[in-house]
């Protein structure tokens, strides 16, 4: 099976905002509106407008005759014929991944490195993961934490039904990004821009194979 994986730059100019906006549903334009600060909610709008405009190329209609749904575990999906997809943003960025074949989450996070990180890797890591964690040197420990959190949170997304076991029983992360399988998963590591990490998780079968595509720039399409 195959995952594409695309980026998207969330601080657009105004006439592609505004052209996103006008491809938005009432729902998606409403959660947007909730927000206080003026820069997260332009952000939410090209966010859905750069996923809208993904989806529907793969499916050759118009971004706005998309309909979503919830999953009823807090995950989208479209309703109807479609590819499945997930995504995540951070700051001025967006990751979207999307599979014909099979559940997929993405996740990418800023790295924080004045976030106090033993809360976090109690909270994370399993008691393998927590060795490699330990062996690592401490200038590369806030980089290896944040790439675990992204393999965690992409491998709940991929799951689709809610966090049902405490993160550290899923085994999910290297410190080399070899790919891990776990709960029916393949889950990877990614390469992301500086300051971030990133992962992505499909669902599997024991003899799938499984490619993922290098990352597209939807700004330069």
């Amino acid at each position: 099976m195959t995952v594409a994986l695309f980026r998207a730059p969330l601080d657009v100019e105004r006439d592609r905002l505004e052209a996103f906006a006008g491809t938005l549903s009432a729902d998606e334009l409403a959660r947007a509106d909730a927000l206080q600060d003026p820069r997260a909610r332009r952000r939410v709008v090209a966010d859905h407008g750069w996923r809208r405009r993904l989806l529907a190329e793969r499916l050759a209609i118009a971004p706005a005759d998309l309909a979503f749904a919830d999953n009823g575990h807090g995950k989208p999906r479209l309703t109807g014929r479609g590819p499945h997809f997930s995504a995540s943003r951070s700051g001025g960025v967006a990751w979207f991944a999307v599979s014909d074949q099979a559940e997929v989450g993405v996740d990418v996070e800023q790295i924080d490195r004045t976030h106090p990180r033993e809360r976090l890797a109690q909270r994370l890591l399993s008691v393998r993961e927590r060795a490699l964690y330990d062996a690592i040197p401490e200038a590369e420990r806030a980089d290896a934490l944040y790439a675990c959190w992204t393999c965690k949170e992409a491998a709940v997304k991929a799951l689709g039904s809610g966090l049902v076991f405490p993160l550290t029983a899923l085994e999910a992360w290297t410190v080399d990004r070899a790919p891990i399988r776990a709960e029916g998963l393949e889950i990877r590591g990614l390469t992301s821009e500086p300051g971030r990490a990133a992962a992505v998780a499909v669902r599997i079968e024991p003899r799938d194979t499984v490619a993922i595509e290098a990352p597209v720039d939807l700004s330069a399409r």
